[in-house]
This record gives C-alpha cells, structure tokens and sequence, in this order.
C-alpha cells in the first residue's frame, strides 16, 4: 500500500474526522459535516459513526505508525494482505463490534491464530 487517503486531520474543529474526510475525497469539509448531520438526524448514527471514525483512522501527522499493531495487529495484517486503507478496516471492526453484541470479538482473536505468519509481518509506510 503506498498511500493512506482516509484518515483525520490534525488540526480539525472535535477530532479532524470531517476535514480528513472532506480532504481524502476532495470535498469541502461543510458538506461532510452536513453529511453527519443528516445521518444524525435520519437514523441517529452520525455520532456514533463519528466516534467510530475518531478511533479508527490514523491522524495525518502519525501516519509513519499507522500500520503498526495496536489489538493483536489483525487490522493492520489484514490491511497488507488486501491492500485496504487500515482506517476502512479498524472503522468496520469497531462499528461491527459495537453492533454484533461481541461476536466481532471472537472472530477478531480467532483471524489472529488462523492467519499465516507471513502475513503478520508489517511493511512500513514511505
């Protein structure tokens, strides 16, 4: 993976998630926090999804480190073997776990020891 597109800002209004995002996809940040909004107001998952992203993706001043293994390192191995942002996928692993009441868990530490050894090796981001 050569680049990471989907991560926060370091100098955003709460935690940089909205003018991240806005810079990853070319947006103007007003229209993505208009986006929070209306997923906050049709659903009520704005915040929650916003939290989750706060956790989920690196801030652009760290993003030498964002592939080190923060949880037995299964988002970042499964970040290098599929060549997806590590964001997109601790975002989908925090989400998922907060909403399939810990079966997320178990399948977390059970990609762990079921994954090759060679994949577990981490490659660094230049």
């Amino acid at each position: 993976m050569n680049q990471i597109r989907w991560s926060r800002s370091d100098d955003g209004a709460i935690a940089g998630v909205c003018k991240g995002l806005a810079e990853a996809f070319e947006l103007d940040t007003a229209i993505v926090r208009i986006l929070f909004v209306v997923f906050t107001v049709f659903g009520g998952v704005g915040p929650f999804m916003y939290i989750a992203l706060a956790f989920a993706l690196p801030r652009k001043d760290k993003l030498h480190s964002a592939l080190e293994p923060k949880v037995l390192g299964v988002c970042a191995n499964l970040s290098n073997r599929f060549e997806i942002e590590v964001g997109i996928i601790r975002f989908i692993a925090v989400f998922t776990a907060c909403t399939s009441l810990g079966l997320t868990f178990l399948v977390y530490v059970a990609l762990y020891f079921l994954m090759p050894e060679a994949s577990r090796n981490i490659k660094n981001i230049n």
